[in-house]
């Protein structure tokens, strides 16, 4: 064995710290980034009638396609949660950056013609080329909602006109490729900052493996 050569431990520590720090640093910054959101499935098909004074058009999931948007289900006649669920639509229509679009669905057909829903969007000044108020067959509805998005929703003839009709109080967050990506339920105390903070990363992520970050 040759002589012991002494290990120069200053000149290791000039390799050894700058490395711990990078690779610290690289830990740091992978800790506070937040994590991807769920990605669920993607978003029925389906064609609903838009709200509109001259009957409604057609409108269907193709519609929405390569927008961020964020659906929720209400009824005009309705005297429980929607009202409250409309003014936070329309919150979220004035924070929101333009990227962001929004689809309330009715869940009282038979009444909500795309006329009556149009006279409703006027009450919560919704912009109408941003916040779609959509009028589906029954039958859709109930496809839609129950098997399609796992909300549910179902009739009380015996309640009074305005309370006949339970639906689930969550908004529904759902990217540019239709995956929906997130559940937030109006009543939540966190709802505005948890909503709005998915739909801003979502609007502003680019497309990675198939979808938004």
């Amino acid at each position: 064995m040759g002589p012991y050569k002494s290990v120069d431990w200053k000149q290791l520590l000039s390799f050894v710290v700058p490395a711990l720090g990078i690779w610290l640093l690289a830990v740091g910054v992978r800790a506070m980034r937040p994590p991807a959101l769920p990605e669920y499935f993607k978003v029925p098909e389906f064609s609903m009638l838009a709200a509109g004074e001259d009957g409604g058009a057609h409108f269907t999931q193709a519609d929405l396609a390569g927008k961020v948007w964020i659906a929720d289900f209400i009824f005009t006649r309705c005297q429980g949660p929607c009202p409250s669920m409309s003014l936070a639509m329309a919150r979220l229509q004035a924070k929101l950056p333009k990227e962001v679009s929004f689809a309330s669905v009715s869940v009282d057909p038979d009444f909500d013609t795309p006329q009556v829903m149009s006279e409703y969007a006027r009450r919560y000044a919704a912009d109408m080329s941003r916040w779609i108020f959509l009028t589906p067959g029954k039958r859709e509805l109930y496809a839609f909602m129950r098997e399609g998005l796992k909300l549910p929703v179902g009739e009380n003839p015996a309640e009074p006109v305005g309370f006949q009709i339970m639906h689930s109080t969550k908004f529904v967050l759902i990217d540019a490729k239709g995956m929906v990506r997130g559940y937030f339920d109006v009543f939540d105390d966190d709802f505005y900052r948890d909503i709005e903070h998915a739909a801003r990363r979502l609007s502003a992520a680019p497309q990675v493996g198939g979808a938004a970050r």
